[in-house]
Parts: C-alpha cells; sequence; structure tokens
C-alpha cells in the first residue's frame, strides 16, 4: 500500500510540474487524493482509454485506463491554496515498464528511487458537488 501511495504522489508531483509554467514561477500546491467509486449515474464512466505520453521520466504509449482518485488541491498546516479549481482526475493505466533512477526529495523523504512501471496518468479535472 505504501508503494502504491508512493508511485501516486511521484507521478502527481511529475503532472503537477508538467503543468506549471516554469518551475522557477510556479506555486505548486499540496493534493489530498481520495478513492473513487463509479456510481453508474447517469451513464457509466467510460474506460479502457488509450494514447501516449512523453514527460520528464519517459515516452510511450498507455492503455486499459480506469478512474481510481480525484486529487484536489488542499491546504496542508495552514498553506496557502495557489489554484483551488486545479483537481485532478488520476487513472490507472498499463503502459511503460522500464528502470529509470532519480534522486528526489521533500518534506517526507530524501534518497535515491527507481522507477519500475507507469501506474496512473493524472489530467486536470473539474468536480461539482452533486
Amino acid at each position: 500500500m505504501r508503494a502504491k501511495l508512493f508511485v501516486m504522489g511521484l507521478g502527481l508531483a511529475v503532472a503537477t510540474w508538467l503543468m506549471a509554467p516554469t518551475v522557477a514561477s510556479a506555486q505548486v500546491d499540496h493534493y489530498a487524493c481520495y478513492q473513487v467509486k463509479d456510481l453508474k449515474m447517469p451513464d457509466k464512466l467510460v474506460k479502457n482509454q488509450a494514447g501516449t505520453h512523453s514527460d520528464a521520466v519517459t515516452s510511450g504509449t498507455f492503455e486499459k485506463c480506469k478512474l481510481k482518485f480525484l486529487c484536489s488541491p488542499t491546504s496542508k498546516d495552514g498553506s496557502v491554496v495557489n489554484n483551488p479549481s486545479a483537481d485532478l482526475l488520476c487513472h490507472q493505466c498499463k503502459g511503460f515498464k522500464g528502470a529509470v533512477a532519480y534522486d528526489i526529495s521533500d518534506q517526507f523523504v530524501n534518497g535515491r528511487v527507481e522507477t519500475k512501471k507507469l501506474k496512473f496518468i493524472c489530467n486536470p479535472g473539474t468536480k461539482t458537488p452533486a
């Protein structure tokens, strides 16, 4: 479970970085991610989306995607939320398998990691109360 959350967090960090205009001027929010369940009302969510991606880790294809998480900007420890409407919808997908090593650092961890496989594609999205 920790590994899945770590991979998801890493994916969110990459997605957020890619959405920022420049690293120097970006003020990136913290995100709280919630597992979702398709209520099938009025229509069932579309599954098995496919496409290509290119990011700071690798380029390749992805397929068989299923919506798994709704991530919303959040105030952590009283921090300011810079863009409260910058929601992410994260889809679990199959894709790139391979090893790329990175040195990483945030408030929770400093160390070296190695990617294993593409796990999530996170897209900008919107939410409205039902």
